[in-house]
């Protein structure tokens, strides 16, 4: 069964994805989703908990 609105919303995609603007704003969003889900899915290396430590005020 076809989606009866399937060659509009193609042509729409189409549309938007040939604009630069569209696709910039696009690509940036999806950079900044994947660099939170990194920031949160790797642990934070040494030198990041040293500076975090030494911004708070904590000696080693």
């Amino acid at each position: 069964m076809a989606y009866a609105y399937a060659a509009e919303i193609e042509a729409t995609v189409l549309a938007l994805a040939a604009n630069p603007a569209v696709t910039s704003w696009v690509v940036a969003w999806l950079a900044t989703a994947l660099g939170l889900w990194l920031r949160v899915a790797l642990p934070l290396a040494e030198d990041d908990i040293e500076v975090a430590m030494a911004m708070a005020g904590c000696g080693m």
